[in-house]
């Protein structure tokens, strides 16, 4: 239970150049350094184009086997629902692939008695024993700096939160269904979130305080397209947010969060809407 917790953490997406740069460089210092899989018998200039070698491998597998996974597996490799669990396992893969891809060139330039798969489980044991650290430091690395990188967001953006209040004029907004009919009537502020499910949107406004929930058959970018658009913003593919009843500004690993008037539960606001939903904010403290 405590694993599966673990594993099921919000992890960062990142992948950039330094994703394909840093494991080479780490994985030429540690090869030059510390001269595993026997390399310390071989003369200096030979560890040093091993090093080079194995350097330039780990890179290249990187650079192909992370885009080829994204091409191959779009859903599970879906950024907005990445996990530690789901980290673990890519990071698994690629050194599958990277131990596939030195087993190939030990075959190509050196001689060996032992037999085939001897020698697979040789260099799979050893790749692993020589990469498990630095890639656990660098996993943590990465949630630490994006959890920080988060959190200062979210103060921010809660402050500037802070100087907001409700709009001075109200205006009327009508919701029609999918058949053009008129589904529900109320004011812009009594309005505080909407979330789709399926078909349908489940509208969620205050009443004397309380929080309502109406459902509309239409989706969700239609109903937006109602809206006046300096106070609602779509944050994410299944939540659309009034501005003005924002609370509060939380970041997570994986994305960042909003505190609602008078709801529980916290709005996910998709990775690609980061810094558009920070710009929007922004606007409603001018």
């Amino acid at each position: 239970m405590i694993l599966k917790s673990f594993l099921t953490k919000p992890h960062p997406f990142i992948f950039n150049w330094s994703s394909i740069v840093i494991p080479g460089l780490v994985t030429f210092f540690v090869v030059s350094v510390f001269q595993p899989f026997g390399l310390n018998s071989l003369e200096s200039y030979l560890i040093l184009k091993i090093s080079v070698f194995l350097m330039v491998l780990v890179s290249a597998v990187v650079s192909v086997m992370v885009p080829l996974m994204q091409k191959l597996f779009p859903t599970w490799m879906d950024k907005e629902e990445w996990t530690l669990g789901k980290e673990v396992l890519q990071i698994i893969v690629v050194l599958t692939v990277i131990t596939f891809m030195i087993f190939l060139s030990v075959n190509l330039f050196l001689e060996t008695s032992i037999s085939q798969w001897s020698l697979f489980t040789i260099i799979l044991l050893k790749t692993l024993s020589v990469s498990i650290l630095p890639i656990l430091l660098m996993v943590l690395f990465e949630q630490y700096m994006h959890n920080r990188k988060k959190l200062n967001e979210a103060i921010k953006l809660t402050k500037e939160l802070e100087q907001t209040g409700q709009p001075e004029v109200s205006r009327v907004i009508k919701l029609f269904a999918e058949n053009g009919k008129l589904a529900l009537q109320m004011e812009t502020n009594e309005l505080v979130y909407m979330q789709s499910d399926g078909n349908y949107v489940d509208v969620f406004q205050l009443n004397q305080g309380k929080l309502e929930k109406s459902i509309v058959r239409n989706r969700l970018k239609s109903l937006l397209e109602l809206l006046p658009e300096e106070e609602f913003f779509h944050c994410h593919k299944r939540y659309l947010i009034n501005g003005h009843h924002v609370l509060k500004v939380e970041g997570n690993a994986r994305n960042l969060e909003l505190s609602m008037r008078g709801v529980e539960k916290k709005i996910p606001v998709s990775r690609a809407n980061n810094e558009a939903v920070k710009s929007f904010l922004a606007s409603l403290s001018r």
